[in-house]
């Protein structure tokens, strides 16, 4: 059965902030959220932390059918080829989610609004 994922990260008082949601049948199945620092405190970082986050919770709980989306366009549009990474932390960060994202044998990566994004809920709790 396919499983619909969102993930969303962001800054908050200088510190980086994610959150991710999974859904089965329309039902929360999973969720995660939190803190983190980094030297590079950024948005984009964020971003990606809260991808790798969920990514991480996907291939270890062996989920192989699921569509991930997501609001930040850097995130979801560098990590399906559309746009280059030229930043050597994001690089790095990069090289992390797609050794776990090939332990996922199908999935989807699509950018939504920033409105559609439900993952956005929890990282304004955090």
């Amino acid at each position: 059965m396919v499983k619909i994922a969102y993930f969303d990260g962001g800054l908050k008082n200088k510190r980086m902030t994610y959150g991710w949601i999974l859904l089965e049948d329309g039902i929360e199945i999973a969720k995660d959220s939190g803190t983190f620092y980094h030297k590079k405190t950024t948005a984009n970082m964020a971003e990606y932390q809260a991808f790798l986050e969920l990514v991480q919770y996907l291939s270890a709980n062996n989920i192989s059918d699921v569509l991930i989306y997501g609001d930040s366009q850097t995130v979801c549009f560098q990590l399906t080829g559309k746009r280059k990474t030229k930043a050597p932390h994001l690089k790095d960060k990069q090289k992390e989610i797609k050794n776990h994202l090939d332990q996922i044998p199908k999935y989807s990566i699509t950018w939504l609004p920033g409105k559609d994004n439900i993952a956005d809920r929890l990282t304004r709790g955090v």
